[in-house]
């Protein structure tokens, strides 16, 4: 008891201590204040109220929304049926001169989708549906040229690689033998029978290989010896061995035989020599889907005469390839802006003048030009090329007053088998 009155008196005189408050504001002040507040509490209650009218009308929206609809689509299906023989009724009483004109539009209709029914399916071989490659012709008229042109094969990328081998693929409507070569690390022997049995011209928007049903072996001499069956026909034969000159042509092997492979009924070889391939004179672009490939001029079917019936010669197969062959399937090579002037070979050398600009073509057309008077020259024996301007003019990148050696072969495709 003592401690706690002493407590107090501490707190009793700590508060005499302290300075003396005193509130000045009048009774009616401090009643109208308490008033303000009591006010203020009510209009807050108030104002907390509202929320359930809100709600209710809310919930009174979306029910007129989901039931309205639902009456107009009563309404709507009770309509319809005599909707439906209003219809009927003016149909029956409708103009016989319209009514043959929709048949007639029917039966168009109905022969249309047979038609498209009785086209192939690739589907049916287990590969996606693929439409036939487009071939684009008349390339030069439009003004417009694929922009992925297949590289040649350079000599030195030959000399790096342990084997090359370009074989011939036909286009899709047989009508242009297409080349393409392929690198690899093997013998090839082995490199031709995989590309043979293994790769599918379709990837390169092409028909198949020309040498497809050839098997390939090594003969007593040192050379390749393609072995075809007796039982190919007489036109599948004449195909085969165009194809194997195709081949041959950039193999350099002069000793390609082709032998028939004796059935059990005849017992009968015969061996053909092919050693005299015929001359090439030319080679021109060949397009199809967004690739563009150099082909032979022999191969496309390009005559390889002038009118004389003689061979042209270098000069005049240049500027043949400068102004487009007689076929649409294949293209000129040289730009049309350029003009092809003096033409001078010296022992396995030939220097070319140009006269003309390549400012509006591409560096693709520019290095499909070179590649093809490459290819070309090396047709008639040159080694080498030399580029001279008439106007002492740049040509694009087209290498001037310098020598470089001809490509090996045309068409290099980014493959290559292990």
């Amino acid at each position: 008891m003592k401690k706690h009155n002493r407590s107090r008196e501490r707190i009793e005189h700590s508060l005499k201590q302290m300075p003396r408050v005193q509130d000045k504001r009048s009774k009616n002040e401090i009643y109208h204040n308490i008033q303000d507040q009591l006010d203020s509490k009510k209009r807050y209650r108030t104002h907390r109220r509202w929320p359930a009218p809100v709600f209710t009308s809310a919930a009174v929206l979306l029910l007129a929304i989901l039931i309205v609809p639902g009456i107009w689509w009563t309404s709507n299906q009770t309509a319809s049926p005599s909707q439906e023989e209003n219809a009927e009724d003016e149909n029956e009483t409708g103009d016989s001169a319209s009514t043959e004109r929709q048949e007639t539009e029917n039966t168009a209709e109905n022969d249309t989708d047979s038609t498209e029914a009785e086209e192939p399916e690739p589907a049916e071989n287990g590969a996606e549906e693929e439409s036939p490659p487009e071939i684009r012709e008349d390339t030069e008229e439009s003004g417009e040229e694929p922009e992925g042109y297949v590289a040649a094969l350079t000599q030195e990328e030959g000399r790096d690689s342990v084997n090359a081998v370009t074989i011939p693929f036909e286009s899709v409507q047989g009508s242009v033998i297409v080349p393409l070569t392929f690198v690899a690390e093997t013998n090839l022997k082995e490199l031709l029978n995989f590309i043979t049995e293994e790769v599918d011209g379709n990837e390169f928007g092409l028909g198949p290989a020309m040498t497809e049903k050839v098997s390939w072996e090594n003969a007593e001499n040192g050379s390749l010896e393609a072995a075809v069956s007796s039982e190919t026909t007489a036109a599948e034969a004449g195909r085969i061995e165009r194809g194997i000159e195709e081949l041959a042509r950039y193999l350099g092997e002069e000793g390609i035989e082709v032998s028939n492979i004796p059935d059990e009924s005849s017992g009968s070889e015969e061996e053909i020599d092919v050693r005299d391939i015929d001359e090439n004179r030319g080679y021109y672009l060949y397009d199809v889907n967004d690739a563009s490939y150099l082909v032979t001029g022999e191969g496309a079917g390009v005559s390889t005469t002038n009118e004389n019936g003689s061979l042209l010669s270098f000069e005049e197969t240049l500027v043949r390839m400068n102004e487009g062959p007689e076929i649409s399937e294949v293209r000129a090579p040289i730009p049309g802006s350029l003009t092809v002037g003096n033409v001078e070979g010296e022992d396995e050398s030939v220097t070319i003048t140009l006269a003309g600009s390549l400012e509006d073509t591409s560096v693709e057309v520019q290095q499909a030009m070179i590649d093809a008077v490459g290819l070309a020259a090396a047709d008639f024996g040159y080694e080498s090329i030399k580029f001279i301007s008439e106007n002492s003019d740049s040509l694009g990148e087209v290498p001037l007053n310098q020598r470089w050696e001809v490509p090996a072969a045309p068409n290099t495709i980014e493959w290559r088998a292990g």
